[in-house]
């Protein structure tokens, strides 16, 4: 919203405050930042390759089209981000440098791979059809992009749940991660994919910045 003169704030603290802090108005630091702000690389969610990280809120994707954005940065393989359930998911992994999307457990794996210790900004939409749902992925580094998964043939999503990410020895840094109610090209993707994003941009389900640098769970 837009504040005016003599507009109240409220802030919720992201830690436990200690009392004793309370006392001086020097201890607190009061900072604003701007929707569609850059994106600076200098804090992010790190996978070390043990426990995945999950998201507090839940997304039904179930039976509808959709994709999922992010900047990324690997150094080994593993599991990438999974949604929905053991038995029915929609997982996007990293093996042998290649991206594996899997949609109720079938895969679709790429013959480009992904290039290691590099920023990338990773696409990965999912087309669902009566007939036959298809995936397709790309990544872009700076002004180029490649193209993964040009629609791979997949089963039916019909999934629900919350979001992780990493695991299965992934070691990774991941940014700026956007789920989306429609399956965004590569093109769409990458037009603000220089840009932060307000919670109200239209079509948009899900938004993790990931730049609070502590915890396992990441709100929305």
């Amino acid at each position: 919203g837009i504040l005016n003169s003599g507009s109240d704030l409220l802030i919720t603290f992201n830690e436990d405050i200690q009392s004793s802090a309370m006392s001086n108005l020097t201890n607190f630091d009061v900072v604003g930042e701007l929707n569609e702000r850059e994106v600076a690389h200098d804090v992010a969610l790190s996978l070390t390759g043990m426990n995945a990280a999950k998201t507090e809120a839940t997304i039904n994707l179930s039976g509808n089209s959709f994709s999922a954005s992010m900047w990324v940065n690997y150094q080994t393989d593993g599991t990438l981000l999974m949604h929905g359930t053991k038995d029915n998911n929609f997982t996007v992994a990293i093996e042998n440098s290649k991206l594996a999307v899997s949609v109720a457990g079938q895969k679709a794996v790429s013959t480009a791979t992904l290039p290691k210790d590099k920023w990338l900004y990773l696409n990965v939409s999912y087309e669902a059809d009566d007939t036959t749902p298809i995936v397709n992925a790309a990544y872009a580094e700076g002004a180029n992009t490649v193209t993964l998964l040009n629609g791979a043939q997949t089963k039916a999503y019909e999934g629900n749940g919350a979001v992780s990410l990493g695991g299965n020895n992934l070691t990774a840094k991941v940014q700026e991660l956007s789920i989306w109610n429609s399956g965004r090209s590569i093109d769409e993707a990458t037009a603000d994919m220089y840009t932060t994003k307000s919670q109200y941009t239209n079509g948009l389900l899900g938004y993790w910045q990931f730049d609070e640098g502590h915890g396992s769970m990441a709100p929305d």
